[in-house]
C-alpha cells in the first residue's frame, strides 16, 4: 500500500510539469489518468486507508488504538476526498465518472 501511495503521488506530481516559463504556479490543471485514478478520484487516500487497515490486520484486531486510528483516518480522508472529487467535477466538464475514494 505504501508503494502504491507513492505511485499515485508520482502521477499527481507529474501533472504539474513546469510551463515554458519554468514556473509551477502557472501550470494548467489536468485530470489524473492511469492506475487507480481510473476508478477513484483520490486513490492516494485509498492507499493510506489500506496502510492503516493492514496495521489493524497485522495486530489481529487486538490493538484498539490502531482500529481507532483507522476509523479516524477513513473519516478525515473521506471528507477530503469528497472535496477533491467535487473540485474536479466543477473544474472539468469532461471529468470521467469515478467514485470518490472507494471503488
Amino acid at each position: 500500500s505504501t508503494w502504491h501511495q507513492h505511485r499515485c503521488h508520482r502521477i499527481l506530481a507529474d501533472l504539474r510539469s513546469p510551463c515554458a516559463t519554468g514556473n509551477h504556479s502557472t501550470s494548467l490543471y489536468s485530470i489524473p489518468q492511469g492506475d487507480w485514478f481510473e476508478l477513484v478520484s483520490s486513490p492516494h487516500y485509498l492507499a493510506e486507508v489500506l496502510i492503516y487497515a493492514s496495521l489493524v490486520l497485522f495486530t489481529g484486531g487486538h490493538n484498539h488504538g490502531f482500529f481507532l486510528v483507522l476509523v479516524f483516518t477513513i473519516l478525515v480522508l473521506l471528507l477530503s476526498a469528497r472535496q477533491t472529487h467535487h473540485w474536479y467535477l466543477s473544474k472539468f466538464e469532461n471529468y470521467p465518472k469515478r467514485h470518490v475514494m472507494f471503488p
